[in-house]
């Protein structure tokens, strides 16, 4: 027996979609059949009525005619196609039903919209997967706030903004002390407590307009808008207060929690995000070194701005003599004491300057140290030391290398 095909209102309704046709001259809407599975508890003559149908319409009312209006008119019997996903709600205390609209609409005389026709269906499944989606690649899943991505997407906007309106902002960096011990100690699951339970924590002494980040495994990134340098300080203590007053609760029994906040004044100290985010860091790495669970604002150093030129300049120069071969060694004899003979040569650096004078190991080493070039030279120098073996396999030599080198 073959089966008899139902009608296509029919069909339409057992999906969750109505077909409509709308005559943007009158305003006239004309529905399939059981429209009302679609959009329950609205009035028939709401619904076929554009403008009234528009009201139920969120976010924007007139969504439905400016999609027509974004794409040029398509001459001919098949119209020019379009898509728009918008919610409706039947009263106020309904929730938003999100409705996905594809259809097509034909021009008048004019190459304007004169008829449209199309599909409407339910879709709030899908929109609800969307929305999800986009919260995943927003947010950090474990706090719920902002990633690092768009913490600093929104820091360079209020940059922007600050100093075009002349307004001062600040950026924060909150370091929660010691998270590697808890780790440790209890396990990575009590730490992730110990990491949802302080933002939950700042969160809660938020002023409207600030944003609250995930900076990193243990530290938050926190914007302040229209913040003094006061005002800074009396945030900075709020916070301070909030983690460090009460122990945390974990299901390992309570853990003491304490922050490090580094700040910087925006955009006074810092008109990019990465004079902010340095700053804000450099700060923060401070303020642990002086003592954990302080407080420091980054401010100018004309000593300090001094030396880091002075590093650039000698970390370049290291490098570049590095790359050029001219980090070499000297020989210096030690001999035995009592018969004055040659016991083995001790090792020592040089760097060849380009006016044929030799810097000298203590004039290397410290600097090379201090600027992490150690193990570069420290290769070269052992490098040289091995062809030197090789070629005179009856010579003893010594030779110092910095611990850091030992360990690779």
């Amino acid at each position: 027996m073959t089966p008899e095909l139902p009608q296509t209102a029919t069909i339409l309704s057992s999906l969750g979609q109505a077909a409509f046709v709308w005559d943007l001259a009158s305003d006239v809407i004309v529905w399939s059949d059981h429209v009302g599975a679609v959009f329950p508890d609205v009035p028939l003559p709401q619904l076929c009525n554009g403008t009234e149908f528009g009201k139920l319409i969120e976010p924007e009312r007139g969504v439905r005619s400016e999609a027509m209006r974004q794409v040029a008119p398509l001459h001919g019997v098949d119209g020019t196609p379009y898509r728009i996903e918008y919610g409706v709600r039947t009263h106020s205390a309904a929730p938003l039903i999100w409705v996905e609209e594809t259809g097509c609409w034909f021009a008048g005389p004019d190459g304007r919209p004169a008829r449209a026709q199309g599909i409407v269906r339910i879709n709030n499944e899908r929109h609800a997967r969307d929305e999800q989606l986009l919260k995943l690649s927003r947010h950090d899943p474990l706090t719920g706030e902002l990633n690092r991505t768009h913490l600093l997407a929104t820091l360079a906007e209020v940059i922007e903004e600050s100093q075009r309106f002349r307004f001062a902002c600040a950026f924060m960096l909150i370091g929660i002390d010691h998270l590697a011990r808890i780790n440790d100690a209890f396990g990575f699951d009590v730490a992730d407590g110990v990491v949802l339970e302080v933002a939950q924590r700042i969160r809660a002494r938020l002023r409207g307009g600030d944003t609250l980040g995930r900076f990193s495994g243990n530290k938050f990134g926190l914007i302040l808008k229209n913040c003094t340098m006061d005002d800074m300080t009396v945030a900075a203590e709020r916070f301070l207060a909030a983690v460090r007053d009460e122990v945390v609760p974990t299901k390992s029994g309570p853990v003491a929690v304490t922050v490090t906040i580094g700040a910087v004044s925006v955009p006074r100290h810092a008109r990019s995000v990465e004079e902010a985010v340095n700053r804000a860091h450099e700060t923060l790495d401070s303020a642990k070194r002086r003592r954990i669970g302080s407080f420091s604002t980054w401010r100018p150093n004309v000593e300090r701005d001094a030396q880091r030129k002075v590093n650039i300049r000698v970390t370049d120069e290291i490098v570049t003599a590095l790359n050029e071969r001219r980090i070499v060694t000297a020989f210096e004899p030690v001999v035995h004491a009592d018969t004055r003979q040659t016991a083995f040569y001790e090792c020592l650096v040089r760097m060849r300057q380009d006016d044929g004078r030799a810097v000298l190991a203590p004039d290397i080493v410290p600097v090379a140290e201090r600027l992490g070039l150690i193990r570069l030279v420290d290769h070269r120098i052992l490098e040289l030391v091995v062809a030197e073996l090789a070629s005179a396999p009856d010579v003893t030599l010594s030779l110092n290398i910095s611990p850091e080198t030992t360990m690779d």
